[in-house]
């Protein structure tokens, strides 16, 4: 799976959400993390409750999209910023890293090392790396708030 749906996973996207938001002042991208939080958080929820089981398909995909949009609007501010290449290229690593690991512990999900606690954690650790620094880009909140105000123009228009 590409996230985990555990409580360590929504503290630390959690985590990463506010300090975003409100200590780096970018809104939109915080914002979007917090909803990943939650979309995860909510999933969780209705995998523990015995009635709400039979939904969490929605939660599950629900939070795909989400997590899926939440790359997407990442890679599109760092293929809009103006920072240095080496900062666009250690923001990439660390979600190739992140999206490899997760692939390689699928295929290995016999081998012991890959059943122990810390294995679980180690993707989303990797994949929060990514999401901090793309928040600290200068014109994170430039760039998205643009896009935002352009389609809030087509939405008027429409």
């Amino acid at each position: 799976m590409l996230i985990e749906y555990n409580k360590f996973t929504v503290l630390v996207y959690f985590i990463t959400a506010t300090t975003i938001t409100f200590s780096a002042r970018r809104w939109i991208y915080g914002l979007s993390i917090l909803l990943l939080s939650a979309a995860i958080l909510l999933h969780n929820t209705f995998m523990n409750d015995i009635y709400l089981v039979k939904y969490s398909n929605f939660t599950q995909l629900f939070s795909l999209v989400v997590f899926v949009g939440l790359i997407i609007m990442s890679l599109f501010v760092l293929n809009k910023s103006t920072i240095e290449l080496n900062h666009k290229i250690f923001s990439i690593f660390f979600l190739s890293l992140s999206i490899l690991y997760t692939l390689i512990k699928n295929m290995y999900i016999l081998e012991p090392t890959f059943n122990t606690v810390i294995s679980k954690y180690i993707s989303t650790l990797m994949f929060m790396i990514f999401l901090w620094s793309v928040g600290f880009i200068n014109d994170n909140q430039a760039i998205l708030k643009m896009k935002v105000d352009e389609y809030r123009e087509k939405i008027k228009r429409f």
